[in-house]
């Protein structure tokens, strides 16, 4: 029955690890504590999104916003003594990949685009406190750095009226309200003559955002301590184990560099987080070489505020995170196994959100199998998803639609023992 166990759940894991299409990627789990003694995991995955959509009152179009990317991830697992046991684990947590693909001049967002990348080295260790209780914990050293453009009509209209509000103290909303007409707005800007200068300064500095190419961020590698805890129980017997992972809070600060157009290159350092998360993982057999496996994720991206000084925006504008997954592994014989996983991830509470993230929640199906040779093992799995409709936010108003979108991803995973 263990060994069933066991393959069944690589099969299904290897299935499930490259399902991401959000910020939140790698899922940071930490599994791999539990593989027998003298393990070593390599996982190779590729995300292939299809993601278009247009306009919200304008004339622009987007297909292809979402990059290919590849996902990877490494482990290695030995036992110090029957209590004990450590994991060295590589990932690459959060990340993002988008390209508005359109002229900057006559569409909302073309031009602006998101890359983001991470990496993580962690090293967990386990202590048995008996057959079935164990505690685990760990550090971490994360790395992230990131590029981001912003251009197009939408950008250019809500940057530019921001600066000409702030060099004239009124309100955005004031000055949208007298540059849109409204009466009282009108008489508060000081009368017509007035409304038609501001709104002729708005238009020279939005049409000087989009001659510059709009607004660009670089911030550079960040590198950061963070730490993990966890606990688990487990019934060896039925291959049932339940464990919850705690990740903290990690602390960055970065130096970055910011142009705006009609201001210049500015050169500064930006402050923030990469969220505290749950993982609660829980498997079971339910019959002879079948296993049940369900997991719950909590990401707090509401936390994680990416400000840079300059632009003085959220660039990450995310709500909190929560992916939930059900699937069932069955080992066929002694080297082949399957498994099928349901995974879902719901809207998010915000009636719109970032243009640097692909969907709005998502459903996904995976379907994976596993093949066994003395000391090594070769999986492979495919994923499908379709990602939830979504509104793009820029300046409080929504200036893109994204329909009945979805994503490929195929992963691979090897692993040797040792």
């Amino acid at each position: 029955m263990k060994t069933a166990v066991f393959g069944a759940t690589a099969a299904v894991l290897c299935a499930t690890s490259v399902s991401a299409v959000g910020i939140d990627r790698s899922g940071q789990s930490v599994l791999s504590v539990f593989a027998p003694d003298g393990t070593s995991t390599v996982t190779l995955g590729f995300v292939l999104p299809d993601v278009s959509g247009d306009d919200i009152g304008g004339t622009g179009s987007y297909s292809n916003v979402g990059d290919t990317y590849p996902v990877v991830s490494t482990s290695v697992t030995k036992e110090v003594s029957d209590k004990v046991s450590f994991a060295l684990i590589f990932d690459q947590p959060y990340g993002a990949d988008i390209t508005y693909d359109a002229p900057s001049a006559t569409s909302n967002l073309g031009g602006t685009e998101a890359d983001l990348n991470s990496a993580a080295f962690s090293l967990v260790g386990r202590y048995k406190l008996g057959d079935r209780v164990s505690l685990f914990g760990g550090i971490k050293i994360e790395r992230i750095n990131a590029k981001v453009d912003l251009d197009g009509l939408a950008y250019a209209n809500a940057i530019s009226l921001a600066g000409v509000s702030s060099a004239t103290g009124i309100s955005t909303s004031t000055l949208q309200g007298a540059l849109a007409g409204d009466p009282a707005s009108v008489a508060a800007v000081g009368g017509v003559g007035a409304a038609t200068t501001l709104g002729s300064q708005v238009a020279t500095a939005s049409n000087s955002f989009i001659a510059q190419d709009g607004y660009a961020f670089d911030m550079e590698n960040t590198e950061q301590i963070g730490y993990l805890v966890g606990a688990a129980y487990e019934i060896p017997d039925i291959a049932l184990r339940f464990a919850a992972t705690y990740h903290f809070e990690t602390e960055h600060s970065a130096s970055a560099t910011e142009f705006m157009p009609n201001v210049g290159t500015v050169r500064g350092e930006v402050d923030f987080v990469s969220p505290q998360s749950l993982n609660l993982d829980f498997q079971t057999g339910i019959a002879p070489g079948t296993l049940l496996i369900a997991s719950y994720r909590w990401s707090d991206f509401s936390a994680t505020e990416l400000v840079p000084a300059t632009l003085g925006e959220d660039l990450v504008a995310s709500d909190d995170v929560e992916r939930f997954t059900l699937g069932i592994g069955h080992q066929f014989s002694d080297t082949l196994s399957g498994s099928l996983t349901y995974l879902y991830e719901p809207e998010s509470d915000l009636a719109s959100t970032s243009a640097l993230s692909l969907a709005n929640g998502f459903q996904g199906l995976s379907i994976g199998g596993r093949y066994t040779d003395g000391g090594m093992t070769v999986s492979g799995g495919v994923n499908y998803t379709w990602l939830g409709d979504k509104d793009v936010d820029v300046g409080g108003t929504p200036v893109a639609r994204f329909e009945d979108n979805t994503s490929l991803a195929i992963g691979f995973q090897a692993d040797f023992k040792f």
